[in-house]
C-alpha cells in the first residue's frame, strides 16, 4: 500500500496521539525518521506485483482489496487447472 508522505506522517502522529505518546511535534520528527530509513515508494512500486492506493475513503480502499483478490483468486484457479 502506498500514500502520499505527509498523509504517512499525519497517520503515525494520530495514532500515537491515540495511545497517549509524546506531542506532536515529536512523533513527526520521529514519522519523518522511521519513512527516512524505508525505501521510497517510487522504488518499491515497479518491484510490486500489486499496488493499493491508500490516500482515499476505506470504501475505495476495500475495493482495491477485492479486486487484487480476485485477481489472486483467477490465477489460483489456472494453476491449479493444470
Amino acid at each position: 500500500m502506498i500514500a502520499p508522505y505527509d498523509l504517512k506522517v499525519r497517520r503515525f502522529v494520530e495514532r500515537s496521539l491515540a495511545v497517549g505518546s509524546k506531542d506532536r511535534e515529536t512523533l513527526s520528527a520521529e514519522a519523518e525518521r522511521r519513512l527516512a530509513l524505508q525505501i521510497p515508494d517510487e522504488e518499491k512500486i515497479p518491484l510490486s506485483n500489486f499496488v493499493l492506493r491508500n490516500d482515499g475513503t476505506e470504501a475505495y480502499l476495500q475495493l482495491q482489496v477485492e479486486s487484487v483478490w480476485r485477481s489472486l483468486l483467477e490465477e489460483a484457479m489456472k494453476t491449479t487447472d493444470h
